[in-house]
């Protein structure tokens, strides 16, 4: 409901044009809580995986080459961006990639190790962000409650 349909509510401008405020800020969080919804679930499948992974790489390898070309497919649409992050994952996983491709084990492990640090700390940053964007939900939700209340 905009303020231009809250005339008939017998409403003050201010007060419409507060709720038209809320109604707006709404449709912007629900854009962005879209993208970071989807961004989360993403990044949650690739943690799950190399957990599985890590479980046993100090034993084996065997399973992370196996998984490699699928992983790498996977993570490669999480890091499309030209944030330093996303340029210091993308290095991680080149390296990855070489020391399989040459059955290093020790470099292996070593670049997993970093791989599967940096997939992590990006992960909880995304639920961090997704986290915090629940949060403004309630703050922009207030200020259309105290409307509400005045239409009812």
């Amino acid at each position: 409901m905009r303020a231009r349909n809250l005339a008939h509510c017998e409403l003050d401008a201010d007060k419409a044009s507060q709720f038209n405020d809320g109604v707006e800020a709404l449709a912007s969080l629900e854009h962005s809580l879209t993208i970071l919804v989807h961004s989360h679930n993403d990044w949650q499948e690739l943690d799950l995986e190399l957990r599985r992974i890590e479980a046993n790489i100090e034993q084996d390898i065997f399973e992370l080459e196996l998984s490699w070309p699928d992983l790498k497919a996977m993570a490669e649409s999480l890091y499309s961006s030209i944030d330093e992050w996303a340029l210091l994952f993308q290095q991680d996983s080149e390296n990855l990639d070489s020391a399989i491709a040459s059955k290093n084990p020790v470099k292996v492990k070593r670049y997993f190790r970093s791989y599967r640090r940096r997939a992590g700390d990006r992960f909880f940053r995304v639920d961090m962000d997704l986290k915090r964007l629940c949060g403004n939900l309630r703050i922009v939700g207030e200020p259309l409650v105290s409307v509400l209340r005045l239409i009812e």
